[in-house]
Parts: structure tokens; C-alpha cells; sequence
């Protein structure tokens, strides 16, 4: 059986109720005993690395997953990190460029309800999540209700709903039906192994800037954003086809 190590972060799926709202406070220890069909599975090692809310996920603390992984990269076939989903997409993004040369599954999971209450999803999610981490893929991805997406392409579109997350401009890269993997034959070369010499390189600029154009705002926003940022990105709506009829 594969070695897999669980790296919990924090976010809904290890949240309890302290009279003042959810709060991340489950160990990792604990995750594990909600699943313990998938040490039937494979030989799992956890480690609470942060217990956090995903808003307060920065670039520091992703910085700290990488660096986990690779002090643990040698000693394990695949890496399972929980995480909250408000940010999870972000972070899968991060890696993806952090974690050079990698030739293991790095699987990010997260819930929409703390695992420990009725109904709900954190079981299957943190179930097909390990699932996924033995198979023999590379690559960052997330897992979410059933889908395996590329960890570049992943975005939340859903606040409430367990299917809350879609893969945009890009197939899925496979889906698990009654606990066997499925795989889009078009995703093939997004998952085979990557080369030696596995490293990270965690430096990240945050100097950064995302506006959204709209109809009368005020353009001085730039003359702001040139002396304050070294980058911005400008979300527009482009139409591929636009057709006038007088």
C-alpha cells in the first residue's frame, strides 16, 4: 500500500461550533478517524501544519505547505491537504507553480459542513480526496464533490451547494463513481509524472491589483494603481462573437 500524509491546514471541514460561530479546531488526528475505511486503502501519517480559517490564508502560509512537502516529499507517494474552500482554489493555483518537477498527487480537499455534523460532505470529500492521492498521477488538484479538477483551473462558484466547484476552460481531469476512478482521456497529459529533481520556489509577489472595468468609473484609479503596484489585472467581458442588427 501507498504511503499518503495528511496535511490539515484548518477551514469548515475542521470546524466546531463555539458558541460564536464555526471555528477551526479539529485535529488531524480526529480528520482520520472519520474515514477509517481508507486505511484499507493506504498508510496514512497526519500533521496539523495550521488551524485556520481559509480568509486568513496567506502567502506566507502557503509558503509553509510547500516547504511540508518538500521535508516530507522522500518519505510519502502522495500528499492530502485539508483546507477551507473559500481560498482553496487559491492556494491549488500557488502550488501548482511551487511545487516544481513534481511527480506525486497533491490533493487539495475541503467541506462545505464541519465533518462531525449530520449530513455532510467533508466524509465523501476527504474520502475520495486519498482515493485520488494513490493513483498513479502528478500534479496539484483539488477534489471536491466527486471531480478531480487542475489545480489551476479550479474556482468556487457556489456558496451553499456541495457541488461548489467548477473547472473553467479546462475538462475535468476524472470523477469517482462507487470508488473507482474515471478519467477524462483529453487530461491524460496533465497528470503523467514530471521530470527529476523535484524543488519549490516559493516566492510570491502580493504588489499586485484585480479591478473589474465598468461603465463610468473613474479611470484615476490607474494613476493610483501604476504608483503602488507592480501588476494589475483587468477583468472585462470579452464576446467571442458580437453580431449588430440595425
Amino acid at each position: 500500500m501507498k504511503n499518503i500524509l495528511l496535511i490539515a491546514t484548518g477551514g469548515t471541514i475542521a470546524s466546531k461550533d463555539n458558541g460564536n460561530g464555526l471555528t477551526p479546531s479539529i485535529d488531524v488526528n480526529i480528520l482520520l478517524d472519520y474515514i477509517p475505511v481508507i486505511r484499507q486503502k493506504c498508510h496514512v501519517t497526519g500533521i496539523s501544519l495550521m488551524n485556520i480559517d481559509s480568509s486568513n490564508m496567506d502567502t506566507s502560509h502557503i509558503s509553509s505547505i510547500s516547504e511540508c512537502i518538500m521535508n516530507n516529499y522522500n518519505d510519502y507517494d502522495g500528499f492530502v491537504i485539508t483546507h477551507g474552500t473559500d481560498t482553496c482554489a487559491y492556494t491549488a493555483a500557488a502550488l501548482s507553480y511551487q511545487l516544481i518537477n513534481l511527480s506525486k498527487p497533491v490533493i487539495l480537499t475541503g467541506s462545505q459542513l464541519p465533518i462531525d455534523v449530520e449530513k455532510t460532505d467533508a466524509v465523501m470529500n476527504l474520502t475520495n480526496a486519498f482515493i485520488y492521492s494513490c493513483e498513479d498521477i502528478s500534479g496539484v488538484f483539488l477534489a471536491f464533490s466527486e471531480k478531480l479538477i487542475k489545480g489551476t483551473c479550479a474556482k468556487k462558484i457556489k456558496t451553499k451547494s456541495f457541488d461548489a466547484f467548477e473547472s473553467i476552460n479546462f475538462p475535468y481531469i476524472a470523477t469517482i463513481r462507487n470508488n473507482i476512478v474515471e478519467y477524462n482521456i483529453n487530461t491524460f497529459e496533465n497528470i503523467m509524472t514530471s521530470g527529476n529533481g523535484f524543488h519549490i520556489k516559493t516566492d510570491m509577489c502580493t504588489d499586485i491589483a484585480v479591478i473589474t472595468l465598468f461603465p463610468g468609473m473613474n479611470y484615476n484609479i490607474f494613476d493610483y494603481l501604476n504608483s503602488s503596484c507592480r501588476g494589475v489585472i483587468i477583468e472585462v467581458l470579452v464576446l467571442e462573437e458580437c453580431q449588430i442588427i440595425l
